[in-house]
């Protein structure tokens, strides 16, 4: 699936839709900001961190976890995509 139709179909997302590691709810994701779950994405996870907390703060208690909120926009498909890149490097 692209990314970009993922993203637009979760901002418009009304509901609370909860997948273990992600919440979804009126167009913001909330990602579990475990090592278990960053983990899954990175195999450095403090860099990920890192470049999350940079992008969108420290993670705050959501739905019973310390997660990052993270809006779910067109701009945030560049700041992703911008991340990932940064975490190749490392």
């Amino acid at each position: 699936m692209n990314l970009k139709v993922l993203l637009m179909l979760l901002k418009h997302t009304e509901k609370v839709s909860i997948m273990g590691q992600f919440v979804f709810s009126g167009g913001m994701l909330y990602l579990d900001a475990s090592q278990k779950t960053l983990r899954q994405f990175a195999n450095t996870t403090e860099t990920l961190r890192d470049i999350l907390i940079e992008l969108y703060g420290v993670p705050e208690k959501k739905y019973q976890m310390n997660r990052f909120t993270i809006p779910l926009e067109d701009g945030d498909l560049n700041d992703f995509l911008e991340a990932r890149e940064s975490i190749k490097r490392h």
